[in-house]
């Protein structure tokens, strides 16, 4: 036997040992990890009312995720980062068997999330908030329940792969046992022909188990689930904030929330929220003071004196609380869904409306400042472009009251991009 026959034996003889115990050594089955049945919005957003829906959808995600947010006629540039750091720190492994035996309360903490955001509010002022939200409630958990949802795929996999590998074993020893250069030519294309075999049964159970993943979302993807959330949030002008030591931060907001979604058979899905949030406003109110003018001809003769308000305006710090309320419907499936809702909250920029005084020479007018109520209609929808992005837009209509009459106010386009940094 020469040398390249018996390199070539020892190089057939390595690869036949190396698959062998590759094969071996892998698991029978992957459990695909985008198991996230909805892909929310960050908390930071929904807090400063930058998603396209103010009631947002329940839902704990798994993977570190950025939010665009477009919410004006121009492209600003609104930014949202979003982490799980008790996933990532403990239960982010390449198998869920930790996370399967943890108890409820830690596979709960395990949704806690946490996110930081910068939204343009006018065009010299601008917001950053930060948030947390955990998920108190699931009654659908998928790293849970599809521990037993692909055991049918899983047991076909493995009787199809023992066969497989049999049939492996065989044509390795007849290969090491064959004595001429044809015989052995044969029984290698047989052995790769067999290798090829085993690596297209691998990619057609990937294949199955995410079709079966597919449909668990479309089955589930409404499922009850509850969430709690709060943050806070802050203002600067960015055009007196040239460098990173001069930003002055405003306190605005603190808010808190809750958010619970119900399924309605298996193409709807009610949500509702329950906001409350702690204002802290500046309440312009012209000063009550009364200006008496002298009114003379132009050759200087004395006409008549006229009284008039005081321009002086008195800038009051105010705190309100705002209680906010809505509720969501959506219908569709975890690829594509369009909704509807109606908000009822107060706006956040004081409104400025005229008032009667009353004083001695008759009733006087000014101009004082209030926070007013606010109805909401919003319409929308997203589309899961793939199972790390989601495309999510609507039109917010706002109204509110005055005179007892309902007016359109605004209206909002909205619409923002979420990523799965998978």
């Amino acid at each position: 036997m020469n040398m390249n026959k018996l390199g070539r034996l020892i190089l057939v003889f390595l690869m036949l040992v190396n698959n062998t115990n590759s094969y071996a050594q892998e698991p029978p089955i992957e459990i695909p990890k985008s198991t996230e049945l909805s892909i929310p919005a960050s908390p930071a957003f929904q807090m400063l009312d930058a998603s396209s829906s103010l009631v947002s959808t329940p839902g704990a995600i798994r993977d570190f995720k950025v939010d665009w947010s477009f919410k004006s006629y121009r492209l600003s540039p609104n930014l949202a980062i979003e982490a799980q750091p008790v996933w990532a720190v403990f239960y982010n492994r390449p198998t869920p068997e930790k996370y399967q035996n943890a108890g409820k309360f830690l596979q709960s903490l395990s949704t806690l999330n946490i996110s930081a955001g910068s939204l343009d509010f006018n065009d010299s002022i601008r917001l950053f908030s930060y948030a947390g939200k955990i998920t108190l409630y699931r009654r659908y958990d998928p790293l849970v329940t599809n521990k037993f949802s692909f055991q049918d795929l899983q047991d076909d996999f493995k009787a199809q792969q023992a066969l497989l590998d049999s049939d492996f074993i065989q044509l390795k020893q007849q290969f090491l046992l064959a004595s001429t250069r044809d015989e052995k030519d044969s029984l290698e294309r047989l052995v790769y022909a067999k290798a090829d075999e085993r690596d297209a049964l691998k990619a057609n159970q990937k294949q199955r188990m995410q079709q079966r993943l597919e449909e668990l979302k479309g089955r589930y993807w409404n499922a009850t689930s509850i969430d709690f959330a709060a943050g806070r949030s802050f203002s600067f002008n960015r055009f007196t904030s040239e460098r990173i030591d001069s930003i002055k931060f405003e306190q605005r907001s603190n808010v808190c929330w809750l958010n619970a979604g119900i399924g309605i058979g298996r193409k709807w899905l009610l949500t509702a929220q329950i906001r409350c949030e702690f204002l802290k406003v500046t309440l312009p109110d012209s000063n009550n003071i009364v200006l008496t003018d002298s009114i003379f001809d132009f050759d200087g003769t004395f006409l008549e004196t006229s009284q008039r308000d005081s321009l002086a305006i008195i800038f009051d710090p105010g705190e309100e609380w705002i209680f906010s309320y809505g509720l969501n419907l959506r219908y569709g499936s975890p690829r594509y869904n369009f909704f509807v809702e109606g908000f009822y909250t107060k706006n956040r920029i004081p409104t400025f409306e005229e008032v009667k005084w009353t004083f001695e020479n008759g009733a006087r007018k000014k101009k004082t400042s209030i926070i007013k109520e606010e109805f909401i209609f919003a319409f929308g929808g997203e589309w899961k472009i793939s199972n790390s992005v989601v495309l999510s837009y609507g039109i917010r209509c706002v109204l509110n009251e005055k005179d007892k009459n309902i007016q359109l106010r605004q209206v909002i386009p909205i619409a923002s991009i979420s990523c799965l940094m998978r």
